[in-house]
């Protein structure tokens, strides 16, 4: 979220909470690749200035939607854990073996 008289300080306090990944995160990262994917099809340089505005401009609208967020988990915590441990343990374990001091 944006701090500051212009959003100059942005994510002081990035949190993961209730929609925040679908309604606010997700789209900032799509306008990134959106810019991202414009200047290389145009062999052109990151419009970087544009894409600040974009954000902006996003984030401003974002913070006046009225948007209501689940209070209470949704769904079996303990499942989604057990099921992201099942499926993304093998990949960490290869990536970091026992032992590695990284």
């Amino acid at each position: 979220t944006q701090w500051g008289f212009h959003g100059e300080i942005n994510d002081y306090a990035s949190k993961t909470w209730a929609g925040l990944v679908d309604t606010y995160y997700k789209p900032r990262w799509q306008l990134f690749f959106k810019y991202t994917k414009g200047a290389v099809a145009i062999k052109k340089p990151f419009d970087e200035a544009g894409y600040f505005n974009a954000v902006y401009a996003f984030e401003q609208a974002w913070q006046k939607d009225k948007l209501h967020f689940a209070t209470t988990p949704l769904g079996n915590t303990v499942t989604t854990v057990q099921h992201m441990f099942a499926k993304y343990n093998p990949v960490i374990s290869k990536a970091l073996p026992m032992g590695s001091s990284s």
